[in-house]
């Protein structure tokens, strides 16, 4: 019998299941991180040749949603997410992505903080409950060395739709991920 010389196919559907293997390899090591370090991982593996576009997209969302403290890389977080990358409609679920194209041309978005300091943030909330939720959440025992005492404060503004980074329901935060030079503040509210 006659060797047949393996097929074009062959080659695309092994480059497939490397990038498999990676995706999850690279999921999975994510994961598994301390919710302080996935940040870092995300940072050190954006640039990996097995990472594909759309697993970056997929992955920095996860990264988000995973990572807690998200003001002492701002500016990083604002590379990550201005990346020129094709596929970026992965950072979002169908669900996500549909809820953000229903909402106005300008957002009404709330913010909760436990300190003054925190007011220009990225992560806002369409939902002004869980913003107030989020300011005592801020200002409470868990992260008392952070908030000097503060009270805790609930800010309220505008942003451009067109401006929004990325629209996130996990944990029923309704969550608009946003530049912060895009946003319309109104005066804090303390609560």
């Amino acid at each position: 019998m006659k060797k047949q010389k393996p097929s074009g196919k062959r080659t695309s559907f092994q480059t497939e299941v490397r990038q498999a293997l990676a995706a999850e390899g690279f999921r999975r090591h994510m994961l598994w991180s301390n919710h302080s370090n996935r940040f870092d991982y995300f940072w050190e593996i954006r640039r990996h040749p097995l990472l594909s576009d759309a697993l970056y997209w997929e992955l920095l969302g996860e990264t988000w949603t995973g990572t807690e403290a998200i003001e002492p890389n701002q500016k990083a977080w604002l590379r990550l997410f201005n990346a020129r990358r094709g596929h970026r409609e992965s950072l979002m679920n169908d669900a996500e992505r549909a809820a953000l194209a229903a909402m106005p041309d300008t957002i009404e978005i709330w913010r909760g903080c436990g300190h003054p300091a925190g007011v220009h943030g990225m992560s806002w909330t369409v939902n002004r409950e869980k913003a107030i939720w989020f300011s005592h959440y801020a200002g409470g025992p868990r992260r008392t060395g952070m908030n000097d005492k503060h009270s805790p404060l609930v800010v309220h503004g505008f942003c451009p739709k067109a401006e929004v980074l990325a629209y996130f329901e996990a944990r029923k935060e309704s969550e608009i991920v946003v530049n912060p030079k895009h946003i319309k503040q109104l005066p804090p509210i303390a609560k």
